[in-house]
């Protein structure tokens, strides 16, 4: 059965930090981690709670709002060996430089993997250019 990806319990937190405030149907509690159906979003929830966005909400939000285009994409012979693996890259829409593409060439596991690497990676560096 095919489900919706969720992103996990860390990426939530890094999202609130960075500023989504989305609806979503689902919210983290830090207590147990477990997730809770409400539909709402981060500034209705209290500091312990999480909004848990599917993947591709998050991923809309950040190109949306960010500029930042995350993508998970298959390499079946990767520089590192001949394992095959998924890989994601971050593409910053808001520039036109080199600089503006990373790419993670690792050997996740999956395309969810590597696309939930990918978003935790752009966070992180939201959250860093907020607190500089």
């Amino acid at each position: 059965m095919i489900t919706e990806q969720y992103v996990s319990f860390g990426t939530a937190k890094l999202l609130k930090k960075a500023g989504f405030d989305e609806v979503c149907a689902t919210f983290y509690s830090s207590k147990e981690g477990a997730p809770v159906l409400l539909h709402s979003r981060n500034s209705e929830l209290e500091k312990k709670h999480y909004s848990r966005p599917t993947q591709a909400l998050a991923a809309r939000w950040l190109r949306e709002v960010h500029g930042l285009n995350i993508s998970a994409c298959f390499n079946s012979n990767t520089y590192k060996s001949a394992v095959k693996g998924w890989f994601y890259m971050r593409e910053d829409t808001n520039r036109n430089d080199p600089d503006s593409v990373y790419c993670d060439i690792q050997d996740y596991e999956s395309y969810e993997a590597a696309f939930e690497a990918g978003l935790q990676k752009a966070l992180k560096l939201i959250i860093k250019n907020k607190e500089q």
